[in-house]
């Protein structure tokens, strides 16, 4: 989910803000709702998809651009206030994309329940993450698995791409497996990076996007078989050394960090291949 769209042009883009005004307008609403359209790419022409009455999954890159807290204004309206702000008084400054994290195999998009057995959310400038999730969270086949929304804002898309590309590297989740390495591998296509995507995009490059991910998948094992091959040894070095100030288990999250760094050159080198 990415906001402004990067595929429409300023007045094609106005012209879909005034149509969903002026419906909402006819029908009386009051509340906060979403109006979906989807646009020909081809024909230049857009299509009223549905209305949803409520705020939607996507809403946090709207308020990134906006800097208007579509929640506290949905609330503020249960209430009968005023909202204080006509369609007029919104301007969009800089980009925002949001990631959807969900607990799936990343080459066919199965569900992966299980328990987080650890969970690093990342962090930094232009970087949001809403989650309810936390290390021991249990995340169930039953329901929607999303674990969390990585929301990012840059001046311009290429800043909040970059800004993505970095937190998703960043992001570690232990217990289940996700769909992070597919969107980083659609992230690197050359279709998203142009905006030239569109809703058939993964259906026409599955298989692209399937290598990708599989090359991401064995950095992920060489990183865990890192760590895995470093942890044993811990007790007997810091016996050795007589180390007081800090835990084994500290030493072993450090080396966990410095085997997601191994992982991340390693992906370098794959894709240098």
């Amino acid at each position: 989910d990415e906001a402004p769209s990067p595929s429409i042009s300023p007045e094609e883009r106005r012209d879909i803000v005034n149509t969903a005004v002026e419906l909402m307008k006819a029908l009386g609403y009051d509340n906060a709702g979403t109006v979906e359209f989807i646009f020909d790419v081809k024909k230049r022409r857009f299509y009223l998809m549905e209305v949803n009455a409520r705020i939607q999954v996507e809403h946090p890159v709207t308020e990134m651009v906006t800097g208007i807290d579509i929640v506290k204004k949905q609330v503020e309206v249960a209430f009968e206030r005023a909202l204080g702000l006509r369609q007029d008084d919104i301007s969009l400054r800089g980009h925002s994309i949001e990631a959807r994290i969900q607990a799936v195999n990343p080459l066919d998009f199965s569900g992966s329940p299980g328990h987080i057995t650890r969970l690093i959310e990342p962090s930094g400038p232009g970087v949001r993450v809403d989650s309810g999730a936390v290390a021991g969270s249990y995340v169930s086949i039953d329901y929607n698995p999303l674990i969390s929304k990585v929301i990012v804002y840059g001046s311009d898309r290429d800043e909040a791409l970059k800004r993505l590309r970095r937190a998703l590297d960043e992001y570690v989740i232990e217990g289940v497996q996700t769909n992070i390495p597919f969107i980083k591998a659609v992230l690197a296509s050359e279709d998203f990076k142009n905006s030239t995507h569109t809703t058939r995009f993964v259906e026409e490059n599955m298989d692209v996007l399937k290598k990708k991910i599989e090359e991401e998948l064995a950095a992920q094992a060489l990183a865990t078989a890192v760590v895995s091959f470093v942890k044993p040894d811990f007790n007997k070095v810091f016996k050795a050394r007589r180390v007081v100030e800090r835990s084994p288990e500290s030493r072993v999250e450090e080396v966990k960090r410095r085997a997601w760094t191994y992982w991340s050159l390693a992906r370098s080198k794959l894709k240098r291949r």
